[in-house]
């Protein structure tokens, strides 16, 4: 019996050990992508003592975000405490592989509460599976450190320590956690205000420490962030305009999603009709109401936000895959079957595989990053370099870059002047191959005319601005 019990632990082990390994090489497959960069400048630039939202212009010479700046705020704060450790772009990066595996871990026991029988091992082999497929788009960007997984996992956090424990102190601080949790992300005010709402209409006299504190946390953490210089015109007012797409170009975003939807379908339906499915559905939701359940309401209110969100300019199949993560617990309940060797010895070769090559595929990227990083670093001081859609090249605070992500090559070359500070002064000019090709199609004279490649490399490409 203690065999078999220690047994099945290695095996979870092992699963989670290859859930680990494939977030994490897909995580260094994302260092050369713009969520986590501008999220880490922002938390560069309050290390420095500088504006967290710089003054906006025709050429912006910083990385800059427009979601909340919660992130910004826990990387200078875990900077600051583990002072003694030196930490930098890439182990920051990776903490994303871990809050994946938390979240994981919280969503089996949102679904066990439901239902005690679910067996845990089905549940990440299942989760890791649909991470590796069905949810693969928002796998990279949860593992790029898109701030979706980490609010999530604050706020479920949060509840729980304030379900658990009865202690004033740790309610208040729940509290604070919760609210903070907003801080990561605009969506998440939705889920914020629902929860409360739903809590305080069960019962206010139970929750009233932890909805007292989480009200009062979030107008200081709004007051203080609205006296932020630039804050409310990058983070809300930026918003204002966004227009929806089409719904064939939904369809177009979506392409792989689908795919995968259509493969799982009949296999949703192993063990019982669609008649009976939706009749499943239809008690889960009503069982719901009359136990008028806070959690179940918050997050099916986030998941409709981010439905929305896949249909308007800039979304895609990332949000909805975290739409339906949001719900992923119920969903998984819903359509539950206990899965026989025949099926989970093929899942296992599968997410194995995936595994590997995810590994195998991060670390090349990770060696692209660092050929190009020591190349930049190689390059004499007396210098000034612009950054172009690439992030990052060096995350070394004492050097001076300037990123942009708008303006032509003409554009650059035309603004040199503005970045020289003396007539020796040599400008240098870090983009991705991708660009370098856009721009060699699109502005082939002036190209040739006015920069020569310095370094090249699959990462990228350094080029110097001729000297007129």
């Amino acid at each position: 019996m203690n065999y078999k019990i220690s047994l099945d632990y290695l095996i979870k082990i092992f699963i989670l050990l290859i859930f680990t390994l494939f977030s994490i090489g897909l995580s260094f497959q994302q260092i050369f992508t713009w969520q986590f960069a501008e999220m880490y400048a922002g938390m560069e630039r309050l290390y420095l003592d500088k504006d967290l939202f710089p003054e906006n212009n025709r050429i912006n010479t910083q990385l800059i975000s427009t979601y909340f700046p919660g992130l910004s705020f826990l990387l200078l704060f875990l900077k600051k405490i583990f002072f003694f450790v030196e930490t930098n772009y890439i182990s920051n990066l990776l903490l994303s592989s871990l809050f994946i595996i938390i979240l994981t871990l919280q969503q089996y026991s949102i679904a066990k509460k439901d239902n005690p029988n679910i067996n845990q091992f089905n549940f990440l082999v299942l989760t890791c599976f649909l991470y590796m497929t069905l949810f693969r788009h928002h796998a990279e960007y949860a593992t790029s450190f898109k701030p979706d997984t980490i609010a999530l996992t604050l706020s479920l956090f949060a509840i729980a320590i304030n379900s658990h424990y009865k202690n004033s102190f740790i309610k208040i601080f729940s509290g604070s956690i919760f609210a903070f949790s907003v801080l990561f992300k605009q969506q998440f005010i939705f889920f914020f205000i629902i929860y409360l709402l739903f809590i305080s209409l069960a019962d206010f006299h139970k929750s009233r420490i932890f909805i007292i504190s989480s009200l009062i946390s979030i107008l200081l953490f709004f007051y203080y962030l609205l006296n932020i210089d630039n804050f409310y015109e990058y983070t809300i007012l930026s918003f204002k305009d966004d227009k929806f797409i089409t719904f064939n170009e939904w369809i177009r975003l979506h392409n792989g999603f689908l795919i995968w939807l259509l493969f799982l379908f009949p296999f949703l339906f192993f063990n019982s009709s669609l008649q009976e499915k939706s009749k499943s559905a239809f008690n889960l939701l009503r069982n719901k109401l009359i136990r008028f359940d806070p959690l179940f309401f918050s997050l099916l209110t986030l998941c409709f936000a981010n439905l929305i969100s896949a249909f308007k300019y800039g979304g895609n199949s990332g949000n909805t895959g975290f739409a339906l993560l949001c719900v992923y617990p119920y969903l998984f309940n819903l359509f539950y079957t206990k899965l026989g060797r025949i099926i989970i010895v093929p899942l296992i070769i599968f997410i194995t595989i995936v595994s590997y090559n995810s590994i195998q595929n991060g670390f090349t990227e990770y060696r692209k990053f660092l050929n190009l990083n020591n190349a930049v670093i190689g390059i004499r001081n007396n210098i000034i370099l612009f950054e172009k859609k690439l992030y990052p090249v060096s995350t070394s605070i004492n050097k001076k870059f300037f990123f942009d992500i708008d303006s032509s090559p003409i554009d650059l070359a035309l603004n040199e002047s503005a970045f020289i500070n003396n007539k020796g002064d040599k400008i240098y000019l870090v983009v991705s191959k991708k660009l370098f090709k856009d721009w060699e199609e699109n502005y082939n004279y002036f190209v040739k005319q006015k920069f020569l490649v310095e370094y090249e490399s699959n990462a990228g490409i350094i080029l110097i601005i001729k000297n007129d």
